[in-house]
C-alpha cells in the first residue's frame, strides 16, 4: 500500500510541475533580458518533466482516448517530418517534439483524472489557474499597458501577450463555471464582467467577442449540445473556407457593422482580409504539406507584418498542409464524439460551449494551442464524476 501512494504521489507532483511549464509566465523571462538562454533551457527542462509524466501515467490514462491520441500523434510524425524536410535546423525540430509532448501531457492528465475520478486532480488544476489568473488580473490593472514591450508581441504581461493573457482567464473561466454549476446567474456576474473589463484594459477585441458569444451559448445551451461533433467540425470548417474568398463575407453590411461598430476593427480586420484573399497564393508551393512548425511563410510572402495565418485551421495548413489537417481534424472529432456521450451533463455542456468559443477564436486568431487541447480534452469524460457532488438547485443552468 505504501508504495501504491507513494507512485500517486510523484504521478501528482509531475502533473504539477507539468502544467506549470506548460502555462508557465513567460512574460517574467523576457523581461530577464536573457531570454534566448532561458527559454533553450526551459525547452530541455519542459522535455524531461513531460518524459516522466507520460511515463507514469500513459498506460493507464490511454485507454479512455486511444483514438483522438492516434489521430494526434499522425498529425506530430508529419509536422516533425515536414519540419525536418523544410528548414533542416534541429533546434526547431526539438522545439516542435516538446510543443508536442507537451499537449500529448494535457490529454494523458486530463484522461488520467477521468479514469480515476479523481476529484483531486480537477481541484489542483483549478486552483493553479486561479492563481494565474489572479496575477494576471493584478498585472492587468497595474499595468494596463503591459509589464513591458518585447518585440513583435507588444504589450507583455504575467504570462505573455493579450491574447495568452486572455486564454489564460478564458480557461479559469471556464472551471469556475463548471464547478460553481449549482449556482444561480449572479454568482457568474463577476467574472463575466472581470474578463470584460480585462480584455478592455489589454484592448483584445477578440477576447470581448469570445466572452459575448459563450454568454449567449450558455443562453441557448439545449440548442447547442445537439450539435454533433461532425456537425461543429462542418461549421468551422466551412467558414474558414469562406473566409479565404472573403472579400464577398466581409463586403456584407452586417459583417461590416459588427467588425466596424462592435469590434472597433477596421473592415479588413487589421490586415487580416488581405491574407486570407492572398492565402492560395502564399501556400501555392507548399499547399500539401506545408512548411513546418513555427514558419514564416505568411511573412516572407507578404508585406502586411503578420508572423502567422491569423487563422486556426489555416495556420495548421501552413504547418502541415492539407495532408496534415486530415488528422488534425480527425483528433477533434475524436475527443468530441467520446465525450459526446456525457454532453447530458451541465459540466460538460459549459465546457463543450467554451471550447466552441476557441472555435470562435480560430476565426481570427491562433487560438489551437495548449489552452484548446486542455478545452479539448476535458469535454471527453464524465466531469460530473470528478467535480464532486451537485449542492443546492440549479436556479439558471437547470437543464431538463
Amino acid at each position: 500500500m505504501k508504495q501504491i501512494k507513494l507512485k500517486v504521489t510523484y504521478i501528482q507532483i509531475f502533473f504539477l510541475l507539468s502544467i506549470f511549464v506548460t502555462f508557465l509566465p513567460n512574460g517574467l523571462i523576457y523581461a530577464s533580458g536573457k531570454a534566448a538562454q532561458i527559454v533553450r533551457m526551459m525547452y530541455l527542462v519542459q522535455f524531461f518533466i513531460y518524459s516522466v509524466t507520460i511515463f507514469l501515467c500513459a498506460k493507464k490514462s490511454l485507454r479512455l482516448i486511444k483514438a483522438p491520441v492516434i489521430g494526434f500523434m499522425v498529425w506530430g510524425i508529419i509536422l516533425l517530418l515536414v519540419t525536418i524536410n523544410y528548414t533542416r535546423d534541429l533546434m526547431k525540430v526539438f522545439r516542435a517534439a516538446v510543443y508536442l509532448l507537451g499537449v500529448l501531457t494535457i490529454f494523458l492528465i486530463v484522461s488520467y483524472m477521468f479514469s480515476y475520478q479523481s476529484k483531486k486532480v480537477f481541484l489542483m488544476i483549478y486552483r493553479i489557474f486561479t492563481v494565474f489568473s489572479f496575477f494576471n488580473l493584478a498585472t492587468v490593472i497595474l499595468a494596463p499597458n503591459g509589464l513591458f514591450s518585447y518585440g513583435w508581441q507588444g504589450a507583455t504581461y504575467w504570462f505573455g501577450g493579450k491574447f495568452i493573457t486572455f486564454y489564460m482567464y478564458y480557461i479559469w473561466l471556464c472551471l469556475y463555471s463548471i464547478k460553481r454549476r449549482n449556482r444561480n446567474i449572479i454568482a457568474f456576474v463577476l467574472p463575466l464582467a472581470a474578463g470584460i473589463f480585462v480584455c478592455t484594459r489589454i484592448r483584445c477585441s477578440t477576447g470581448i467577442a469570445c466572452i459575448c458569444v459563450t454568454v449567449l451559448l450558455i443562453m441557448g445551451r439545449k440548442i447547442v449540445v445537439r450539435i454533433k461533433p461532425w456537425m461543429l467540425i462542418t461549421i468551422v470548417l466551412g467558414i474558414t473556407t469562406v473566409m479565404i474568398f472573403s472579400n464577398v463575407l466581409f463586403n456584407n453590411p452586417m459583417i461590416q457593422y459588427f467588425v466596424v461598430n462592435v469590434l472597433h476593427r477596421s473592415s479588413v480586420m487589421t490586415g487580416r482580409v488581405e491574407i486570407y484573399n492572398a492565402f492560395l497564393k502564399i501556400m501555392r508551393t507548399d499547399i500539401w504539406f506545408g512548411a513546418g512548425y513555427d514558419n514564416a511563410i505568411v511573412m516572407q510572402n507578404t508585406n502586411l507584418g503578420y508572423l502567422n495565418a491569423q487563422n486556426g485551421i489555416l495556420d495548421v495548413i501552413t504547418q502541415t498542409g492539407l495532408i496534415g489537417l486530415i488528422p488534425f481534424v480527425y483528433t477533434i472529432y475524436a475527443f468530441l464524439n467520446v465525450g459526446y456521450g456525457y454532453f447530458n451533463n451541465i459540466e460538460n455542456q459549459l465546457a463543450a460551449i467554451f471550447l466552441i468559443g476557441f472555435f470562435f477564436c480560430s476565426f481570427g486568431e491562433i487560438s489551437f494551442n495548449a489552452y484548446f487541447f486542455f478545452l479539448l480534452a476535458l469535454v471527453s469524460g464524465d466531469l460530473s464524476k470528478v467535480v464532486g457532488k451537485r449542492l443546492g438547485l440549479h436556479v439558471s443552468l437547470k437543464t431538463k
